[in-house]
This record gives structure tokens, sequence and C-alpha cells, in this order.
């Protein structure tokens, strides 16, 4: 007689069919879960939606029909936990869980999330896909108010952290003196089961550089804009597509507008066939605008997508990033580690040009998959709610 499955419920803001970094690492993960389990999750006015993108299981969604509601939510966020948190709780006594799996990055649901759960006695994991307080330095900020009271509580009283590399691992093991597990963004396991892409060189005399997913202040943005001055040195057969959200006019805003770019937002299927017909796909994280820490211990979720594509992973980041430490130690991803216009350039153009580099990046790549299949993954997520 097989034992009784023990119940999970998922809290994140982000969930399919919105489209960010966390939705998507748990819709991976999560479609390959095979115990109990539901979400509680929340919205977000500036994110695009994808109807194929579906969720992989029972939802409770906050949001308001009113487009404005929304909005105004959204801005002023921090002073109505008290709603997200009564969401939570009369969702949490219908769905009575064994434990929560309470998800970051959204710093507002989080501390809901575990008051709810202190105030109804459950039990929760807490699964970190940012870093918070140090993300947050400014005193003033409110999420950052928030962090410094309420990360040492959150993480002493969970059953278990789950870091998402080795290297946040080490920080929040270091800050805390606490003993974390490692559950690692992940590759759909039905994905993995599909005969690997072989590198193909292009016949064609144009290039294309491929740069997919959000735009961030923090994390990319500085290196996006050394990407866009380095433009003026790739020859003009170079096409350079950037598969993102943000319309003309914020891309002018923040100085990232350039005429040879084409920018457009596709649905996630169709971003998979454009990655695959690109020479390079551009990987990016911040040299100087972002927090340091972040950028040294986070993972960019786009990276799944581009280590199944077939083609060559131009890591642009600084040296002491995991990006640039992890693409260098197993060969994945081609590194470059100064912020520099033309180095950039000339990187580039020595990557589409040599084919037997190319052909290895490619099958390392598939590798770093292998290593993050979804089934795996799930089975340390199964295994952690089954112990409570």
């Amino acid at each position: 007689m097989s034992a009784i499955q023990k119940k999970m419920v998922v809290v994140s803001r982000t969930f399919p069919p919105q489209v960010a970094g966390s939705s998507v690492l748990l819709s991976n993960m999560l479609n390959d879960y095979t115990g109990s389990f539901e979400a509680i999750t929340g919205y977000y006015a500036g994110l695009n939606s994808d109807k194929s993108f579906i969720a992989p299981c029972n939802t409770k969604q906050f949001y308001f029909k009113n487009k404005l509601f929304n909005l105004i939510f959204e801005e002023y966020i921090h002073y109505f936990r008290f709603l997200i948190k009564y969401f939570i709780k009369k969702n949490l006594r219908k769905q009575k869980p064994d434990v929560v799996f309470n998800v970051f990055p959204d710093a507002v649901w989080f501390v809901a999330t575990y008051e709810a759960c202190s105030e109804l006695g459950i039990p929760y994991f807490i699964h970190m896909h940012d870093l918070w307080e140090e993300n947050f330095p400014n005193t003033n900020d409110p999420i950052g108010k928030l962090g410094r009271k309420f990360e040492p509580l959150i993480f002493k009283h969970a059953r278990k952290v789950f870091c998402m590399t080795d290297m946040q691992q080490e920080h929040y093991e270091e800050k805390y003196n606490i003993k974390t597990e490692l559950l690692l963004h992940t590759v759909p396991h039905h994905l993995l089961q599909e005969q690997p892409k072989p590198f193909k060189e292009s016949q064609s005399t144009e290039k294309i550089i491929l740069y997919s997913g959000n735009i961030s202040d923090a994390m990319n943005l500085d290196a996006i804009r050394t990407f866009i001055d380095c433009i003026q040195y790739l020859p003009f057969e170079y096409k350079i597509v950037f598969l993102t959200s943000p319309d003309t006019e914020r891309l002018k805003a923040k100085n990232i507008y350039h005429e040879r770019i084409e920018y457009k937002w596709v649905s996630k299927s169709e971003a998979a066939l454009l990655q695959q017909k690109a020479d390079v796909l551009f990987l990016p994280l911040s040299f100087k605008n972002g927090a340091l820490e972040e950028v040294k211990t986070v993972y960019a979720t786009k990276t799944l997508d581009y280590l199944l594509a077939g083609k060559p992973i131009l890591v642009f980041s600084p040296p002491f990033s995991y990006h640039s430490i992890s693409a260098k130690k197993t060969g994945w991803g081609y590194v470059v580690e100064e912020d520099n216009a033309l180095l950039l350039a000339n990187s580039i153009i020595s990557l589409v040009n040599q084919t037997e580099l190319v052909s290895s990046i490619t099958g390392n790549a598939y590798n770093e998959a292998l290593r993050r299949d979804s089934l795996k993954q799930a089975g340390i997520l199964h295994d952690a709610v089954n112990s409570i």
C-alpha cells in the first residue's frame, strides 16, 4: 500500500499564462511534479500573457477586472499587503495544504504568504529566485524596509530554504548560518527527450544576433547599452533581433533603441524557433548598475531556452558572476568579461567565424541542459514535501 501523498500549495505572484522569469521557472519544474498541488497567484499589469503558456495546476488568482485598479495596485502594492494576506489565508483554508511553497522575488507577496502561514500554523518552504535585502539598499525603499524586517524571520522559520545556484547557497548560508538546498532552474524533461539540435553552420551572409527576455535597470541595462554601442563596429550584414516587451518610447527613454535592431514580442514557441535560426544568442548581465551580490548569484531564466537552441551563447557579464564562472567551467558559453563595446563586437565576429568552437559550445550547452532536467528537480521537491 503506497503512502498518502502530501499536498503542496505554491504561492507566487507570477505564474502562467503571464510570462516572467519566475513563472517560466515554476512551469518547467511543476509540469513534471507528480504530487498533489495547487497554486495561489497574483497579477502584474505590465507583463505579457501567452495563451499557449498554460498553468500546470488549478490556480486561485488575485486581480481586479478593472485595468486602472490593477495599475494603481501595482504602483502602491506595499500598502495592500493586508489585502493580499487575506486572499492567501482565505484560499489556504479551503485548499488545506500540508506545506506551502513560498516563491520570491515579489517581496510583498513573499511576506504576506509568510504571515498567512504563521497565522494558520502551516509549514512552508521558500524558493529564492533572486536576492532580496541586498537588491534594495536604499533605506527609504519600502521593499528594502520589508527585507530588513522580515527576511531574517522568514529564513529562520522556513522548513527548507531552496536556492537557485551554489553561489546563492553560499551567500545565504554565510549570512544566516543555516543549511540550504539546491533546486536548479530546470529544462522541461520532454524537450530533453528529443534529439539535441546539432549545430549547423549558416550558409547565409546574413548573421543574426538575438537577445530574448526582459530588460532590467539593475540586472542588464548597462550591459545592453554597451551592446548598443558595439553595433557601430558590427558589419552591416549582422542582423540584430530583440525579443522583448518594452515599446519604442520606453526603449528610447532607456537609451537602448537602435535603428539596426528589430524589436518584437512573440510567444514562447515562436521565440524558440527564432533562437534556433540565430547565429549568436546574447546573454548580458550588469557590470556597474546592478546589485553586485545579485549579479554574482543570479541565473537568468532565458538561459534555459538558449541551452536547447543548438546555437552558441555569448555570455557578457563580470568575471565574478555565476554565469561567467559556470560557462567557463563547463564550456556552455563564450564569455566576455570586460565592459568594452569594441571588444564585445570583435568577440561576436570572432565567435561567428569559429565553427569548431561553436560546435563545442552547443554540445556543452546541451549537457548543461541535461543537468537541469525538470523531472529530477521536481523529484527533489516532491521528496521534500512528503518528508514534512
